[in-house]
């Protein structure tokens, strides 16, 4: 699968506005204004008054809601542009999660105890993106699909009813996805595979290239595994562009010999990602 400007506009748009942001060509509080203004089909007071109940903002005036919730639109979107981190959730890690429930481990505690702050995207393949800002005062979620730049969207205040989300439009369940692969990277068990002698272990099925300017974490089934290959086994010769000179500032072509390699053992990345936050 290939990444590109041609099969996801809709992420390379994204990361535009982030590079514009990021570089004070556009002030965050621009794009604010022109996210609220493609919320017109929304229930936007009723959005506000969720937002002031859930910090207890109630008895303030109509004028200082107003203000105080663009506040959070700003660092939801300061959160989402100026870190932008993209994540693709492959077919073998969207089958684990899509039918997960959130009920349980939700029972007494909100996302935010759980996470802590956090945004980022989510990429689909072949369905859309999910940009998501998790902050103590609430969730934020908006779904893109096929290029369409004002998405659908959810806000989560106070009292999060996941049943909703689970419902109706099939947006929603990527919403649902999205949660999941926040809670299961954090929370999901590492499982080790030990690839014996003579046998054979398939961790994904297919080659990933990545096209865009930016870096994208693919997420599948092997997250959580940690790989260890105790048989030795024979590499191949091959050519490697050697860096060489002062400053490793020059490049060389050698060839490397085959050679016997003695096994290994691949960390799963849910271990390191953990250990280095």
């Amino acid at each position: 699968m290939r990444i590109s400007k041609e099969n996801a506009p809709y992420l390379f748009n994204e990361y535009e506005w982030s590079k514009a942001i990021c570089k004070r060509q556009i002030p965050v509080q621009e794009y604010v204004m022109k996210f609220c203004k493609s919320m017109k089909n929304i229930n936007s007071f009723g959005l506000v008054q969720g937002y002031c109940s859930s910090i207890g903002l109630e008895k303030a005036t109509e004028e200082e809601k107003t203000r105080s919730f663009l506040k959070f639109l700003n660092r939801v979107f300061t959160l989402i542009y100026c870190n932008f981190k993209v994540e693709v959730v492959e077919e073998s890690f969207y089958d684990n999660i899509q039918y997960c429930s959130m009920e349980k481990i939700l029972e007494n505690q909100k996302l935010y105890d759980l996470l802590g702050e956090c945004s980022g995207v989510m990429l689909f393949p072949d369905v859309g993106l999910v940009e998501y800002a998790i902050l103590k005062e609430g969730v934020f979620l908006r779904f893109m699909e096929d290029g369409k730049e004002d998405g659908r969207i959810s806000f989560l205040f106070s009292d999060y009813d996941y049943d909703d989300i689970a419902q109706g439009e099939e947006h929603r369940l990527f919403f649902l996805a999205t949660l999941n692969v926040l809670l299961m990277k954090k929370f999901g068990e590492v499982e080790t595979i030990v690839v014996a002698k003579d046998a054979i272990r398939t961790i994904g099925d297919k080659k990933v290239a990545n096209k865009m300017p930016f870096p994208i974490r693919h997420l599948d089934s092997s997250y959580f595994k940690t790989i260890i290959r105790t048989e030795g086994f024979m590499v191949q010769g091959f050519w490697r562009n050697q860096a060489c000179g002062k400053g490793w500032k020059e490049h060389k072509l050698i060839f490397i010999k085959a050679f016997q390699k003695h096994g290994y053992v691949r960390r799963a990345p849910a271990l390191i990602n953990r250990a280095v936050s």
